[in-house]
């Protein structure tokens, strides 16, 4: 259907509606127009912005849809291009009434006598917006019912375009604004008369503010009473007095930050109502190692106890430095909060620590990405319970499985490395009351890797992702009766015999989801599109998804290959 006129879509489309309402109960009218319209709001919302707009000139019904106010609200109008020429006006009546709205300014590469034309453009006062300036200022300030806003773009062109106008947007409650360099000195992007000027924005209905990295010495401010969702990346002073501003009413906190002086500050606000909080420092190699491994780190005990205080509500934390987390995970240990959810990134992680953490904190569910243990357990395994969702990826020297995890629910393993194939045994062996496995593994596994799969007795979905697999893989795996639900997912060269003993395998499969695959049947009759009929034969019991996926035949495999 992607390749037919847009025409051709619309009478596909109305004629599925139609048959989905005849096929409906004698309920009354408003009840089956009801369920038409929400039956098109899901079709709508899968098409891009081009479709959208075309869709909106088919018939009344669907112009309604798509201007109603419950669409809007889920509808996010996303226009990326370089703004030289107006928006035609039929694209006007959508971003007037859009209340999701991203604008992402393309620039062209500038070379010869063009680059001097841009230069002299560039030069322009900020008074003075350019015609491209003025073309994105226009479509901003035409959404008078915007909630949510996206800009990228220079600094100089935002800073131009919203200058002191968000009052003009009484309805915005997010602001996300990302910066892109072209013909800009990074440090000095303001004029000269302009240097001791400030970009305060100010909005009383703000509650979500998102900056990118700015890389600037403009001076810059926030006003907002309402905010209550902060990120940013803290590199100056400025940046730091808008966390101290606003820290009494944050409930989200994502900050990265530049230096450990910075961090201590952060640490010594206080947050009364943070329920969400994301550190990250960009500290060198040698630093992250010489706290991750040196016995002589200072440790502040008091200040991390003060801030563990200052922060009684908080349920999500994020870290993603080795300073983050050696200065406040120590004292972790032996201080109980609320904490829920705990999120590592890119850390030299110290095995002990993280384990009382875990037995002390109610934690519910873990994630580790990028990491290294720098130690190992003693022989005697430790219980841990509470704990129902680990996500795991590329971690090194993963000494957290032999764990036992006796009350896990939920289970994602991710790897790349060559050296951790054995983290599925450990799987097997500690966590045998997972009932949703994810497994994602680009080294090759061994011929028996899944002959312990029947230990998780009460697995109920598994999911097996870029991951090469067999039919030699399954035949030593006994039938597993527990399983409702397998998803085979961006698998290259999968074998079609291979769904031939998963069917042995699995025999009270009841959802079996194909996705991105490359299938290749291996069968005496391997015709193009055979595969998925055999398919949805051979596992005719349930419900087969075959979606984004490709048969290899022999045929097509030859011309793959030449």
């Amino acid at each position: 259907m992607a390749g037919l006129p847009f025409t051709a879509i619309a009478f596909r489309l109305s004629y599925v509606i139609s048959g989905l309402v005849k096929i409906s109960d004698n309920n009354k009218n408003n009840n089956r127009f009801c369920y038409r319209l929400q039956v098109l709001e899901k079709i709508f919302s899968c098409l891009p912005f081009k479709d959208v707009r075309n869709a909106a000139l088919v018939c009344h019904t669907w112009n309604a849809v798509l201007f109603g106010p419950k669409f809007q609200r889920c509808l996010r109008v996303q226009l990326q291009t370089d703004f030289c020429e107006e928006l035609a006006e039929v694209h006007r009546k959508f971003v007037r009434n859009s209340k999701n709205l991203s604008i992402v300014q393309e620039f062209k590469v500038v070379t010869g006598t063009d680059e001097k034309d841009e230069t002299e453009e560039t030069n322009e006062p900020d008074t003075e917006l350019s015609r491209v300036e003025r073309n994105i200022a226009s479509i901003i300030f035409s959404a008078k019912e915007l909630n949510s806003l996206q800009l990228v773009s220079s600094y100089a062109s935002l800073k131009n375009i919203i200058h002191n106008r968000l009052l003009e947007l009484p309805l915005l409650k997010e602001l996300r604004i990302s910066f892109c360099y072209r013909n800009e000195d990074v440090h000095h992007t303001a004029s000269q008369g302009a240097k001791d000027t400030i970009w305060q924005l100010e909005s009383e209905s703000l509650e979500c503010f998102k900056l990118g990295q700015r890389c600037t010495n403009d001076h810059f401010g926030l006003l907002a009473p309402s905010l209550r969702e902060l990120h940013m990346t803290v590199d100056c002073d400025e940046l730091l007095d808008i966390v101290v501003m606003y820290c009494n009413q944050l409930e989200i906190l994502r900050v990265k930050l530049v230096d450990i002086e910075t961090l201590d500050k952060i640490m010594d606000l206080h947050y009364p109502l943070l329920k969400t909080l994301q550190l990250g420092i960009y500290d060198d190699k040698e630093l992250q190692f010489h706290y991750s491994r040196t016995a002589s780190r200072n440790e502040n005990h008091e200040q991390a106890k003060r801030f563990i205080q200052r922060t009684p509500t908080l349920t999500v934390f994020s870290v993603q430095s080795n300073v983050a987390f050696y200065k406040i995970f120590p004292t972790l240990c032996s201080v109980k909060t609320q904490l829920q959810e705990l999120s590592l990134h890119n850390i030299e992680l110290d095995l002990n620590i993280l384990l009382n953490v875990l037995l002390v904190q109610p934690l519910t569910k873990l994630s580790i990405c990028y990491c290294e243990f720098t130690n190992q357990l003693p022989a005697s395994q430790t219980r841990v319970d509470g704990l129902q969702h680990l996500h795991l990826v590329n971690v090194v020297n993963n000494a957290l499985l032999d764990l036992d995890f006796s009350a896990l629910k939920t289970l994602e393993l991710f790897h790349n490395l060559k050296f951790e194939s054995d983290s599925i045994q450990k799987v097997f062996l500690n966590c045998g009351a997972i009932e949703e496995l994810v497994i994602h593994y680009r080294n090759t596994l061994d011929e028996d890797t899944f002959a312990k799969l029947p230990q998780l007795t009460h697995l109920k979905s598994l999911t097996v992702r870029s991951t090469d697999v067999t039919d030699l893989h399954w035949e030593a795996c006994e039938p597993m009766l527990s399983v409702k639900r397998l998803t085979m997912s961006s698998c290259f060269m999968l074998r079609y015999s291979t769904f031939i003993e998963l069917r042995r395998v699995f025999p009270s499969l009841q959802r079996l989801h194909v996705d991105g695959c490359h299938v290749l049947d291996d069968t005496n009759a391997a015709v193009d599109g055979s595969c998925e009929q055999k398919l949805r034969q051979l596992f005719s019991q349930c419900i087969v998804s075959w979606h984004d996926s490709v048969q290899i035949t022999p045929l097509t495999l030859k011309q793959l290959l030449l």
